[in-house]
């Protein structure tokens, strides 16, 4: 059993606590940006800069998971005390390594994911992107959603569309449940596109979509799932709109988790510091942060801060995702990727304004690629 017991406090604690609260103020800083990317219209440059940056981010979360170790690792069996020297370099080396490795793995399960993906995946990414790009720009009105244009704009509403594609890829036959609106929605699509661009860019004036562009999205739409099958006509395509569906939300994924174990990390550090109590023995600490972080996700589900996760559309949609699931299939997953869906976009009222503040009065509004000229 975990036990908050007395206990000395280790010389290096205080150099954690700072770096944790340091890393902190730019997890949140980068998660209301993260929002505002996988809620909005980015261009392919924005999303790469940004993924860049999330990669990077998360390889110090988890490299700073290890330096309690390195600190003890570099302790003087003579004198009991902390060799700081030997212990920064190495923390340093590390670091950078952790970094890194984190860097490319990130990068390798992107890359794998959209490799494996099915010809169906691929075609239900086409669908679900167009269809959330275009809801995003406002120029889309879909039945069960009963909300103003504006509210999308609000962080529950970004938060919805940041977690529309990945929901909606999991149904199937989407693109033929649109035959009817193909050519509608690859114009506002593609008008939804050019105002994004122009925005980023600085222009004034769009030009309308000229009908060979229309076709060209009309034709991913319509296109089968087998036709996305690798070697087929589309895959390609299809892979670029399953990597766009995909890099947002597991970036968005892995910054909430992140922040949500070092916050617990920073006050179990805190609490030590201040009362000189920790929870022993270490994997007890570890289980108890995994324990608090899934129970805060559970909180956020039960905030009243949001009447999306009630809209007819979001409540179908959620229960469409899971009982679609092929016999023997990902029903636990989907279940919870709805539970994850449902405690981000009732957490973000609340923990939005803050990460925002963060972001640009602590760090000048620094913009993480995203809105840069």
């Amino acid at each position: 059993m975990a036990l908050l017991s007395k206990t000395q406090r280790p010389d290096w604690l205080w150099v954690l606590t700072i770096t944790t609260a340091v890393y902190l103020v730019i997890e949140f800083a980068f998660n209301a940006r993260l929002l505002d990317v996988v809620g909005g219209m980015p261009n392919n440059e924005q999303l790469s800069d940004i993924e860049e940056y999330g990669r990077r981010i998360s390889g110090f979360a988890v490299a700073l998971l290890f330096w309690g170790k390195i600190f003890e690792w570099h302790r003087s069996k003579s004198t009991g005390r902390v060799i700081w020297g030997r212990a920064l370099v190495s923390i340093a080396i590390s670091t950078f390594v952790v970094v890194h490795v984190v860097y490319y793995l990130e990068g390798r399960l992107v890359d794998s994911l959209v490799e494996q993906s099915s010809p169906e995946v691929r075609a239900a990414s086409v669908s679900s992107v167009v269809m959330q790009k275009t809801l995003a720009s406002g120029r889309l009105k879909m039945n069960g959603l009963d909300l103003d244009a504006s509210r999308l704009t609000d962080p529950d509403g970004k938060a919805f569309l940041a977690l529309y594609a990945p929901l909606t890829s999991y149904l199937p036959g989407l693109g033929a449940r649109l035959s009817d609106n193909h050519r509608v929605l690859a114009r506002h699509f593609i008008y939804a596109v050019a105002e994004a661009d122009a925005a980023s860019s600085g222009h004034t004036g769009i030009k309308r979509p000229t009908k060979a562009e229309e076709d060209q999205v009309v034709r991913l739409l319509q296109a089968p799932a087998a036709a996305f099958a690798d070697g087929k006509q589309v895959a390609e395509e299809g892979k670029r709109y399953t990597r766009t569906m995909l890099v947002p939300s597991i970036a968005l994924s892995f910054s909430i988790m992140g922040a949500l174990v070092h916050i617990w990390k920073l006050f179990f550090f805190s609490l030590h510091l201040a009362t000189g109590r920790a929870v022993q023995p270490s994997w007890a600490k570890g289980l108890a942060i995994t324990a608090l972080s899934l129970a805060a996700l559970f909180v956020f589900t039960k905030l009243p801060t949001t009447d999306i996760t009630g809209q007819r559309l979001y409540v179908h949609l959620k229960q469409e995702m899971v009982d679609s699931a092929p016999d023997g299939g990902d029903v636990s997953f989907r279940r919870m990727l709805g539970f994850f869906a449902d405690a981000v976009i009732h957490s973000q009222p609340v923990m939005y304004p803050v990460f925002e503040w963060t972001r640009v009065y602590l760090l000048g509004g620094f913009q993480f690629g995203y809105g840069q000229d």
